[in-house]
């Protein structure tokens, strides 16, 4: 039997296996000592039944153990091929022989499937991503299963494990539960991903002792020394929020009750639901850092529901007492277009441990992030690295922005993600200004549910405004009534919501009227329209109007990446927070069209908000966005001096079609019957959760035998989407009875669907000169990538060019387009020539297809 190796692509030979063990072993010491948070090591002490000290031993075993497969002649001799019957995976060789490498381990329980032997072999088995079934175990064949390597490789696999007791000498835990499993899969993976680096091994460890313990030595040292260079380090402090986030402005009762009441002692979940620029964000940083302290873990992780809200929330975080420091304080950014975004990117540019972090599914790790729901929901799917995402969140306080804002299907998965973080022990805030009661009570109570209790809590509701935490231990803390009191007043002010019914055929003109009083009178509208499709045709007809002296922008979800963040940008100038006259950047005449990416978390101030019809939480979203901040009555237009969103609404029965692909039937016909039947006036706060709940909570009667169809069908619309959910969700913690339920192996992460009908695709617009060169824009400046393999300022011009839009509008494309080999891209489809298909790139409107139109 030759030296059996671990590593060989990139190195100067073969990096001999028991080294490469040693290494993932030490790397989960390190780990252990430098990054995870205190309140994680007591509690993975409390699950193993151990000392602290023996838990990091026993940690560390497990990851030496992660590659003992690969003592196999599957892999040595890598042969036969992937996909001939006679092979077996590493991963899998090593799932097989443990419970018989640790029999001594397998205590009292039925060592086929239910012993720590096994589930160890079962977290060894799921490091590349992917539990292992269950039905491959057959413990009595691994010593002499031929495909395994038969005695001979046995007994080296044996030598390996006694090797590693040797070295670390770890006790048997008490006991190892599935969710406890789960977690210490993703410590594994993290491990084996830190010293799997080519230029690390032959820099640091190549020339390394080979002595046992001589050779441990050094690579505890070089372990260490590599973590502090990716920034796995946590804070050892966590009171670096509560006197900070609120220097420079007076607290409001909100964040005063937070301030003064909220004491928690350990994890729980917090609801804070109070009207919009209520400062809910800053009141949930306190919150946040109260938890971390009390918890030991003083991690945050900020979900937002889209792109642009998390990019603007991600360049406040920065700001709440997280600078980035030698070894910590990082903030990262994640979606899908996280790392094109101009000033993340310029933050990450000479920064080694966020270019790192910001790899496949690794942003969660860092010590706080600010991410998009999207990449939350998926730690809730069963699908690759799951564990480890999972694992990213215990160190954390999970906060959760808009929680109104997600279809059924999402919070379903939600939902599941929060019943893992009672069983973790992770805390969440839930933020909203317009939560349905249902909705709250349903994501609380899978929160207490999953910390494994045999009767939950009641639930408590909040209160409008308010707050109430729910702690594991069963109690719960709310303000007090001198601070409801308080509160009640929080943001107080009479604003309209006006409801406009128009005839069919004529928006154009209904809107053409409000323009025309910016005109005569000046001030800032926005304009939101329902679709892309509408706005493209709104922005048009405004253009093509009287409207020369009024400044006219266009903001939607399919303009050129590029466009679409300088314009992103230019709308937080001219009507975000600063924005004044006196600096000069509040416009005197604007207008912007824009669909409704501008109501969640975004700080925006217009005078007036004229709207298509949506479901009432979301128009009070949008009143949000009208009068937002304190102005001089004199910059206000006269006809404006009351906040006012102006809904406009199709005269009949029938709801447009298009209405119907984004909002429920139901939730848009009891809306309008609800804006039909009250006076325009609406109190704030006082009126909010009234209307919010008319309309949204399930458990309300519907307005007649009509609405009641609707209401039915809501009802089966949500069932499905909930069964569908279910389906593709990891199994409840409580209810978890095979880790191999944790991943699906036919589901890759890159097909998981966190948000129901988006099924959406990315072209990239091709220009032909007369010479038959091709292009990237229609100027003829930058040229078109020919070949697979890309340079960074390829990457970077591709994206700044590229477009999301349906799938269903770009399938005829699918064969002709050139499988670039990134990422991002590597699904593109490429648009040709105008004229040649329906799709055409305009220069102000973005994507056009000119086969869509609204008949509105």
């Amino acid at each position: 039997m030759s030296k059996p190796w671990a590593k060989r692509d990139g190195l100067p030979g073969d990096y001999y296996l028991p080294f490469h063990l040693m290494d993932a072993a030490a790397a989960a010491y390190m780990l252990w000592d430098n990054y995870l948070p205190l309140g994680v090591r007591r509690w993975l002490g409390q699950e193993l039944g151990l000392t602290e000290p023996r838990t990091r031993d026993f940690l560390a075993f497990l990851a030496g153990l992660h590659d003992v497969g690969k003592a196999c002649p599957c892999f040595q001799d890598q042969w036969p091929p992937r996909n001939s019957a006679d092979y077996r995976s590493h991963e899998q060789v090593g799932y097989l022989s443990l419970p018989t490498l640790l029999s001594d381990f397998a205590g009292l329980t039925d060592p086929l499937v239910d012993s720590i032997a096994h589930r160890i072999a079962e977290v060894v088995g799921s490091h590349h991503g992917e539990f292992q079934p269950t039905q491959r175990r057959h413990v009595r064949r691994a010593e002499g299963d031929v495909l395994l390597g038969g005695p001979a490789w046995h007994a080296y696999r044996r030598g390996i494990v006694d090797t590693l007791r040797q070295l670390i000498g770890p006790v048997p835990p008490a006991r190892l539960n599935r969710p406890t499993a789960v977690v210490l899969s993703g410590i594994v993976v993290l491990a084996d991903w830190i010293v799997s680096d080519t230029k690390w091994i032959t820099n640091s460890q190549w020339k390394a002792p080979d002595a046992l313990q001589e050779r441990w030595d050094h690579t505890l040292r070089a372990v260490r020394k590599r973590l502090m260079g990716l920034g796995f380090v946590t804070s050892s402090s966590t009171a670096r929020i509560t006197t900070l986030v609120l220097v420079g402005d007076r607290p409001n009762a909100l964040q005063r009750s937070i301030e003064d009441t909220f004491r928690p002692t350990g994890c729980g979940i917090l609801l804070i639901s109070a009207p919009t620029a209520a400062g809910k964000t800053a009141a949930a940083m306190v919150a946040a850092d109260r938890i971390g302290h009390a918890t030991g873990r003083p991690g945050l992780l900020m979900c937002l529901p889209t792109q642009v809200t998390t990019n603007a929330m991600w360049e406040r975080a920065r700001g709440f007492g997280y600078p980035p420091s030698p070894g910590r304080g990082r903030v990262t950014l994640s979606h899908a277009l996280a790392t094109a975004y101009p000033p993340y990117r310029h933050y990450c540019a000479d920064d080694e441990a966020l270019r790192w972090l910001n790899g496949p599914h690794r942003p969660l790790l860092a010590e706080s992030s600010v991410v998009t729901i999207d990449q939350l929901l998926l730690a809730g799917l069963a699908i690759r690295f799951n564990m480890l995402r999972l694992f990213a969140l215990t160190g954390k306080t999970l906060v959760i922005d808009e929680v109104h804002a997600h279809q059924p299907y999402m919070l379903a998965v939600l939902g599941r993600v929060l019943s893992w973080c009672g069983r973790l022990g992770v805390s969440v805030v839930l933020l909203s200004a317009t939560v349905p009661a249902h909705v709250a009570g349903e994501l609380t109570a899978a929160y207490l549910a999953g910390t494994g209790s045999a009767h939950p809590p009641p639930v408590e509701a909040a209160g409008y405004p308010g707050w109430v935490w729910h702690a594991v231990d069963g109690s719960f803390q709310k303000p007090t009534t001198a601070e409801r009191t308080a509160m009640s007043t929080l943001g107080a002010r009479t604003a309209r919501i006006k409801h406009v019914r128009y005839p069919m055929g004529t928006r154009t003109s209904t809107i053409l009227r409000y323009a025309r009083r910016v005109r005569e009178e000046g001030g800032c509208v926005a304009i939101i329209c329902g679709t892309v499709p509408t706005a493209q045709k709104t922005f048009r007809a405004l253009k093509g109007s009287d409207l020369d002296d009024t400044r006219i922008l266009l903001l939607h979800a399919r303009l050129p990446h590029r466009q679409r963040a300088l314009t992103e940008a230019q709308v937080e100038r001219m009507f975000g927070k600063h924005a004044s006259r006196d600096n000069g950047r509040r416009p005197k005449r604007a207008i912007l069209v824009c669909t409704p990416l501008i109501e969640q978390s975004l700080d925006l101030d217009f005078d007036l908000v004229v709207t298509d019809l949506a479901p009432i939480a979301l128009l009070i979203q949008r009143l949000g966005r009208c009068h937002r901040h304190l102005r001089p009555e004199e910059d206000r237009p006269k006809s404006a001096r009351v906040p006012t969103v102006v809904v406009l609404d199709p005269e009949g029965d029938r709801v447009p079609a298009q209405w119907l692909k984004l909002h429920s039937g139901y939730e848009l016909r009891a809306t309008r019957g609800l804006l039909m039947t009250r006076p325009a006036d609406v109190v704030i706060p006082d009126d909010v959760d009234q209307l919010v709940q008319a309309v949204h909570d399930l458990g309300l009667s519907p307005f007649d035998e009509a609405a009641a169809a609707e209401w039915r069908g809501r009802h089966a619309t949500t069932t499905f989407e909930r069964g569908l959910a279910r389906l593709s969700a990891v199994p409840a913690p409580q209810l978890i009875d095979d880790l191999a339920g944790m991943t699906h192996r036919e589901v890759r992460d890159t097909d998981a669907t966190t948000r129901l009908g988006i099924d959406d695709a990315l072209v990239v617009p091709r220009w032909t000169d007369s010479a038959g060169l091709s292009w990237l824009d229609s100027a003829h400046t930058v040229r078109f990538p020919e070949g697979e393999v890309l340079t960074g300022r390829q990457i970077s011009s591709l994206i700044d060019v590229s477009i999301r839009c349906p799938a269903t509008w770009v399938q005829s494309l699918d064969t002709a387009v050139p499988r670039w080999k990134h990422a991002f891209l590597c699904d593109a489809r490429v648009l040709p020539l105008p004229g040649r298909h329906p799709l055409v790139v305009d220069s102000d409107l973005g994507l056009v297809n000119g086969l869509k139109d609204d008949n509105l």
